[in-house]
Parts: C-alpha cells; sequence; structure tokens
C-alpha cells in the first residue's frame, strides 16, 4: 500500500529517528510487541516547509531527508497555477452539494471571476473553505458573488481601476494625457501595442507579480496570462537586430 506523511517538516525529531529506522529495515514493531513485523509500503510525504534549509539548522534529520527526497515533486502555490481555479472550485461545488444535498450546478461568471483574481494566500485548503461557505449559504442553483466571504468580494472589487476617473502622472486626467502623447490620428499606436505596454508597465509596478498586476489592471489572471503567452510568441517571432 501506500504511507502518506503530510506535513513531515512538523515531525519532531526523536519521531524522525523512528521513520528513518522502518524505511531503512522495512520492518515495524507493535506497541508492546517484540518481534520485528515487516513492511512492503510505498511512502509519500509533503510539506510547506523548505526541508533543505531546515537540515542546515539542524531540525531535521539529513538522513530522513535523503530516504524521502528521492522523487521530489515541486507543485507551485495555486496563485500560479490560474488554470486551476475552476477546476478546483467545481470539484468542491460537486461533492459538497452532495454532502449538503443541494442541487448546485457551478458558479456564476462574476463569481468565478472574482476567484479567479484572489491570489489565494492560503493555497487549496482556502478556496475549498471558501466553497463551503459558499455551497451552506448558497439559495440558488448557481453560487453567486453574494455567496461569497464578504472580505474576498470588497478587497477584489476595491481594486479594480474605476475607469473615467483614474488620474495620470502629474495630476492629469488620462484623457489629457492621452491627447498630449497622441495629438493627431497618425501618433495613434494600436490597441494591442497599447495593451502590451501598459501589461509591461504594470508587471514592473509589482516586481513580476501577476496577481498584483491583473488585479490593478481590473482583469482576471486568466485573461493576463493570454495576453503574455502572446507577448512571448510575438517576441519569437520578431528576429533580433545586430
Amino acid at each position: 500500500g501506500t504511507l502518506f506523511l503530510d506535513e513531515i517538516g512538523e515531525m519532531p525529531l526523536p519521531l524522525q529517528a523512528k521513520i528513518l529506522r522502518v524505511l531503512e529495515t522495512r520492518t515495524i514493531e507493535r506497541v508492546g510487541g517484540v518481534r520485528p513485523i515487516p513492511v512492503d509500503v510505498r511512502v509519500v510525504s509533503a510539506t510547506n516547509r523548505d526541508l533543505s534549509a531546515m537540515v542546515r539548522e539542524a531540525t531535521f534529520r539529513e538522513d530522513l531527508y535523503y530516504r524521502l527526497a528521492v522523487f521530489p515533486i515541486h507543485l507551485p502555490p495555486l496563485r500560479s497555477r490560474y488554470g486551476d481555479v475552476p477546476l478546483l472550485a467545481t470539484h468542491f461545488v460537486r461533492m459538497l452539494a452532495a454532502e449538503e444535498g443541494k442541487a448546485i450546478e457551478g458558479f456564476t461568471p462574476r463569481a468565478m471571476q472574482l476567484l479567479e483574481q484572489h491570489d489565494f494566500p492560503g493555497n487549496v485548503r482556502e478556496l475549498q473553505n471558501i466553497v463551503t461557505r459558499a455551497v451552506v449559504v448558497a439559495t440558488g442553483p448557481k453560487l453567486t458573488a453574494r455567496d461569497l466571504p464578504v472580505t474576498l468580494v470588497g478587497e477584489l472589487e476595491g481594486a479594480a481601476p474605476t475607469g473615467p476617473a483614474l488620474e495620470a502622472t502629474g495630476g492629469q486626467s488620462l484623457a489629457a494625457s492621452l491627447a498630449r502623447l497622441f495629438p493627431d490620428a497618425r501618433a495613434l499606436p494600436t490597441l494591442d501595442a497599447v495593451e502590451d505596454e501598459l501589461i509591461r508597465r504594470a508587471l514592473e509596478l509589482h516586481d513580476g507579480n501577476r496577481v498584483r498586476a491583473a488585479k490593478s489592471l481590473g482583469i482576471s489572471r486568466a485573461t493576463l496570462y493570454r495576453r503574455l503567452t502572446r507577448l512571448e510568441a510575438s517576441a519569437l517571432r520578431t528576429p533580433e537586430l545586430n
């Protein structure tokens, strides 16, 4: 079978020594027993801690680390896997709606957009918690923005740009700045070029953080990633000038 050890980085040192012995000898002893019992299991462990740093700090055994890290898999945080949010959220809705005995089909487009814009510091557990709450309070066939936590909705809607009221640098309105930059039709850039430069500027201002850049531009992470993919493809097609 398979033994899954979650949050292995929280294991105290005395228990680490026992687990290491099991992995090396492939035997266990029952509490109160006197004979070793052979076991044949696959061990999978997970942690959100930096085990290599813990080894350097002597809070995690180096020999156990190398026993466990035979085939490491790095799973990026949910905020870096924008495409996983709708998939996971839909899965949780089906599972939790069945548990609650509710006929819920999914999310409204606005509710899903709010989920996609959130950066999920609590990763998948936070997403599951949000969906659980939404399923419990929902009264209709689809989860709406009203079913999501007020703090999440307020945070994201408050971060969106307000359109014509935006002020450009120097106290000028956005319209006045555009008129100064593009005094006639010949100076107008294409819409794609403007969007590309806005995305680049947003990423610069947010130190490359795509989640915050998307929020400041008022678009979803999915939209930002699609634009970045197009930008990268365009750069590959453009020959370098020497």
